[in-house]
């Protein structure tokens, strides 16, 4: 069984992440596989490359 629906999630360093969610149950429910993906139309794929970037530059 499948399901599918846009996520948002306010990030405080990037702002607004728009992610398409394609969920895939068991038939009894007893595991869920979830599946984000960047919304097309939507800057959410660059957002999270400059989240990458912020990220790796706390590290050196």
């Amino acid at each position: 069984m499948t399901c599918s629906r846009r996520k948002r999630i306010r990030h405080p360093e990037t702002g607004l992440l728009e992610f398409d969610c394609q969920a895939l149950l068991e038939e009894d429910r007893s595991q869920i596989l979830a599946l984000f993906v960047p919304a097309p139309g939507t800057d959410t794929a660059d957002r999270l490359a400059l989240l990458g970037v912020l990220r790796a530059g706390q590290h050196h």
